[in-house]
């Protein structure tokens, strides 16, 4: 049932790029639903280059989308840019909600960590950067990026017992992952409360 897939870039070695691109090349012809490309550079150390980027829009017609998790905004606005000049619908994330630069280059939103523990600051945030609010997005960035700060840090066991004290629990991360101790979890709580999610954000689900 699902109406699209994420391919990230194959990670255990570093790909040339006729195999680099023979990999997203494969995986679009193989399935029907949409393909979004993840651009991780940081993680699997191989970056989507934008003539790949190109020749993807090109040659297959259920690339919907790219998410760039790379934070170089000179990456991002040169793949907008190619983008916007060959397919219109083609859509550009960015990897976390950066959104007060990426979307007034093109960019259409973010894969969003944080709205699983405060959708309202996301959907604020997002809304006042689409209409170009910048007196108004600019402390909701900030106030994003301190939940970022936050939310990055054990990754991904400070998000699941974050959900949990919004009453949407998840259960805990598996192995090797571990879960957060009672210090690292006051320390969730206290900076939660500091930016008033406790308080401002939607409980259970």
């Amino acid at each position: 049932g699902a109406t699209g897939i994420v391919v990230l870039s194959p990670h255990h070695w570093e790909p040339g790029r006729e195999a680099h691109m023979d990999h997203f090349m494969t995986i679009g012809k193989s399935v029907g639903v949409k393909m979004i490309a993840y651009n991780n550079p940081r993680v699997v150390q191989v970056e989507i280059g934008h003539d790949m980027l190109a020749e993807m829009i090109e040659k297959l017609p259920n690339f919907a989308a790219m998410k760039d998790a790379s934070f170089n905004m000179r990456y991002f606005s040169e793949a907008c840019r190619i983008a916007a000049g060959l397919s219109p619908d083609f859509v550009l994330y960015t990897g976390i909600e950066v959104l007060l630069t990426s979307i007034p280059m093109g960019g259409s939103g973010s894969f969003s960590a944080c709205s699983e523990v405060s959708p309202r600051l996301a959907l604020a945030l997002y809304d006042a950067c689409m209409k170009m609010d910048i007196e108004k997005a600019r402390p909701l960035q900030h106030k994003m990026m301190q939940m970022l700060g936050l939310l990055m840090q054990n990754y991904p066991a400070t998000i699941k017992y974050a959900m949990a004290l919004m009453g949407r629990p998840v259960g805990e991360t598996r192995k090797p992952i571990p879960p957060l101790d009672e210090q690292a979890k006051a320390h969730v709580r206290k900076t939660l409360e500091s930016l008033s999610i406790l308080e401002d954000e939607p409980h259970g689900w």
